[in-house]
């Protein structure tokens, strides 16, 4: 997939001298994170929560005296929209940002966050879930009086959907959210999920290797 496909085009953005207060209250309204910071069409910037939060708050500014160059994080990594979205999740991962601003023509265009990547990952589960469920349906009765009911098959996807959903969480989450490396973190927000996973998947493999097939 690429990022075209994924991005959110209708982006939410600010300049360098707005006023903080200006942008916090845009984001208010629209319930997000973050801005994006632009300039003669250009990406300058990123203003988040967290900048608010650490250089507003943390430091008795007033948000009505500060302009957003002033905490906007800059310089910010950005991408095309013909990147592979496996290229972006890694470099998400690898840089512990969750949101990517994407450029093309150097005019901002779109914006992927952490939370697109876990949605389209959710959606793509219950496709697949959808899909196996199918062939199953298609492929499996009861042999015999003993033998275990064809109504296996859907809770058995379900399961395997879940399970995968919780290793991937598990695998992506601390990263992409770049979560402080406490042990309380490490432990809710990578660990358990995966091992959560890892369980649920091979309660939904044993399931599918008890329904039954049919026979010609």
């Amino acid at each position: 997939m690429k990022l075209r496909d994924l991005m959110i085009q209708n982006v939410m953005t600010t300049t360098p001298d707005s006023m903080v207060s200006e942008a916090a209250r845009l984001m208010g309204q629209k319930a997000i994170g973050a801005i994006v910071v632009v300039q003669n069409g250009g990406v300058a910037g990123i203003l988040t929560e967290r900048d608010i939060l650490l250089k507003i708050a943390a430091e008795g500014k007033d948000t009505r005296q500060t302009r957003v160059r002033d905490i906007m994080t800059h310089p910010v990594l950005t991408m095309g929209p013909d990147e592979d979205l496996d290229r972006a999740i890694q470099t998400m991962g690898e840089k512990k940002i969750r949101r990517l601003p994407i450029v093309e023509g150097g005019r901002l265009v779109g914006i992927v966050t952490s939370t697109d990547v876990l949605l389209n990952l959710k959606r793509e589960l219950v496709e697949f879930a959808e899909s196996a469920e199918a062939t199953l349906a298609t492929t499996s009765k009861p042999a015999s009086p003993t033998a275990p009911p064809r109504g296996l098959a859907a809770p058995a996807i379900a399961i395997l959907a879940l399970g995968s959903a919780l290793s991937t969480w598990g695998a992506l989450s601390y990263s992409l959210l770049a979560a402080p490396a406490t042990m309380v973190n490490i432990v809710t927000g990578w660990a358990l999920p995966l091992l959560t996973g890892i369980l649920l998947t091979a309660i939904s493999l044993l399931l599918i290797s008890k329904t039954p097939r049919r026979t010609p």
